[in-house]
């Protein structure tokens, strides 16, 4: 059937409202605007289909293509009005049914062409209002600069996400304008993901030369046909994010066996293990990659699988993250690494193993690493890495004030995780400029010691000493973590917080003696919080003519205690500028006591006690 456009399945019309509802309600007006053009309209559509059916029934020809679409055009463009009935041909051979589906090809026709110019009409109205609005005077600078705003997204970013080209896919079908300028930024189109529901052949179109961005999961249908079709534009990528912990291990090493160089890659990022599996991951090892030539990658993540450490790839990273990864080389190679990237951000180092050069190889070996200044790190993270490992980078490298360093690993003693003779006050200036540490035991299998040291100039220090399931005492454990603190230059050390310490079956071992025992030589302690803490560190804190646990202390925070309210008066009394020993205080040259923080609820009657010996109390 002949359409000047694509037919629209009339509706019910929407009542009219305002002035157009008072208008309607003349329905004899409407009556004759349409007896004035409509009767005339199908007259001459059924009087052109009979004459175009009675001249094939004469010349015995089969009917055409014709122009009846310009014909029609033509009627349109004109005015009629109705004079009379259906006259139709008085030709013989066209029979009663011929005529009745030439009338109800003429409505149907009709009643597409006034569809197809009310649209036509509405679409003209839209874009007059369109062109009055404020977004539409826009520059189309300015329109791109939107457009790529809203569809940024970061290739750093841990998680992936494919809403990039999606967003831009939505952008282009808002408008005409906003179609032109989305089709002219080719960079709109560039983030590529197999998870996307926009067809990558379109994106790449679009994309045309500009730097890509994939991200390939390989529990997409179209990962495996993706990855085969990038491979011709990898002078274009310029991050690759491959989230793949379910590949077969000959898949595997098909997608990693990357043969041509990648000129423009900034990032690359790789994980191919289960979090089930762990370190009994496929593991796979590569030699070289990218035909050893990335010269602008700054970022390189890898889980689970190994490149070597003498690949060119690692030189000038500003990010490095390994984990689940077995290292067939020595602890000094990786030092070498990071002496080749003087402008090294961040470095995380997770479930890492060295187990040397494999057999029957020959690696060469390094000459001893220069001391490395690393003076942009501000994230070195090295969990359940290898014990020699962790003191080796320790012992080469020197560090901002404001690093963020993770420790995590099987120690009893803090200071074991540096090599004797390390100069940890002076490379390690974020530990020696602490103000507060937090200590957090948690008495599970196997036991851990957190330990955290923050500095004023943003500068923190975590390590999480690690018992071994099965083996050994959570309490002593506890012991020897909490007195090797005093191993560590803290100078500037003023506030204590002992997190969740809450076992009373420690008094047996992890009594008041021990505590002063173990925390005495950190003197200039000011402040202190015990949370959910044993009773045994709350009566290490009373002075008595022999003992005087931190003199400088003036402030105590207490919740969830489990001491007594007698034992807990006679503690902060001893303390107290109206205690009985504020002679002894005074004679040390110590502080007195000012302020107590409790948790509610607590009991009245030891607030009001408290704030008897001129302590101040405040809640929490």
């Amino acid at each position: 059937m002949p359409s000047i456009a694509s037919s629209v399945t009339p509706g019910p019309p929407s009542p009219p409202t305002g002035q157009l509802a008072r208008f309607a309600q003349t329905p004899k007006i409407m009556d004759a605007i349409a007896l004035n053009s409509i009767p005339q309209l199908m007259q001459n559509l059924y009087e052109h289909i009979l004459q175009n059916l009675h001249n094939n029934v004469e010349q015995n020809t089969p009917s055409g293509q014709n122009d009846t679409e310009t014909q029609f055009l033509e009627l349109l463009s004109h005015q009629y009005r109705f004079t009379g009935f259906f006259r139709g041909t008085s030709s013989p051979k066209i029979t009663t049914q011929q005529r009745t589906e030439a009338v109800n090809y003429a409505r149907t026709f009709a009643v597409d062409a006034i569809m197809s110019h009310a649209d036509h009409m509405l679409y003209m109205i839209n874009k007059g209002h369109n062109e009055t609005q404020p977004i539409f005077r826009l520059p189309v600078e300015i329109l791109a600069a939107i457009f790529q705003h809203a569809t940024y997204t970061d290739p750093e970013r841990s998680v992936h996400s494919v809403s990039a080209n999606q967003g831009a896919f939505t952008i282009s079908h808002v408008s005409s304008l906003w179609r032109e300028v989305a089709l002219s930024l080719p960079g709109l189109w560039a983030t590529i993901s197999s998870s996307s529901s926009i067809p990558y052949e379109i994106c790449l179109s679009r994309a045309k030369g500009a730097p890509l961005h994939i991200e390939i999961d390989d529990q997409s249908a179209s990962a495996n046909a993706l990855m085969h079709a990038l491979r011709s534009h990898m002078d274009h990528w310029e991050s690759l994010v491959l989230q793949c912990p379910n590949l077969t291990p000959e898949t595997l090493q098909e997608w990693i066996g990357l043969p041509g160089p990648a000129p423009q890659l900034k990032l690359f990022r790789a994980r191919f293990w289960r979090p089930s599996d762990f370190v009994l991951s496929p593991n796979m090892t590569r030699p070289d990659i990218f035909a050893n030539h990335t010269p602008r990658l700054r970022v390189l993540h890898l889980d689970g699988i190994y490149i070597s450490l003498y690949s060119p790839i690692y030189a000038n990273l500003t990010s490095i993250h390994l984990a689940t990864v077995s290292c067939f080389a020595p602890p000094e190679h990786l030092v070498h690494v990071l002496a080749n990237c003087p402008l090294l951000e961040v470095l995380c180092l997770f479930a890492l193993y060295f187990f040397g050069a494999p057999p029957n190889t020959t690696t060469p070996v390094p000459a001893p690493a220069p001391f490395i200044h690393l003076a942009r790190l501000h994230l070195l993270s090295l969990k359940l890495v290898d014990h020699e490992a962790v003191q080796c980078i320790l012992a080469s490298i020197r560090v901002p004030l404001s690093l963020v360093l993770h420790v995590a690993m099987s120690f009893e003693d803090i200071s074991e995780v540096f090599l004797p003779g390390v100069d940890v006050e002076g490379n390690f200036p974020n530990i020696s400029a602490a103000r507060s540490i937090t200590v957090h035991p948690d008495f599970g299998a196997p036991p851990r010691i957190s330990i955290t040291l923050c500095s004023e100039a943003g500068g923190e220090s975590h390590f999480t000493a690690i018992g071994i399931s099965g083996d050994g005492n959570p309490d002593e454990l506890m012991v020897l973590v909490l007195g090797s603190l005093v191993r560590l230059p803290l100078p500037n050390l003023v506030c204590l917080i002992i997190n969740s310490m809450f076992r009373e079956d420690l008094s047996s071992t992890f009594n008041a003696a021990l505590c002063r025992g173990l925390l005495e030589p950190v003197s200039s302690i000011t402040s202190i919080a015990l949370l959910r803490c044993s009773r045994a560190l709350v009566e290490a804190l009373a002075i008595t003519p022999t003992l005087h646990l931190w003199p400088q202390l003036d402030s105590i925070h207490l919740e969830s205690f489990t001491i007594l309210r007698d034992d807990l008066l006679r503690v902060l009394q001893s303390r107290a500028l109206r205690g009985p020993h504020a002679h002894l205080v005074r004679e040390r040259s110590g502080a007195y006591l000012r302020r107590v923080i409790f948790a509610k609820p607590v009991d009245p009657e030891l607030v009001q006690a408290v704030r008897a010996l001129g302590i101040t109390v405040e809640f929490a």
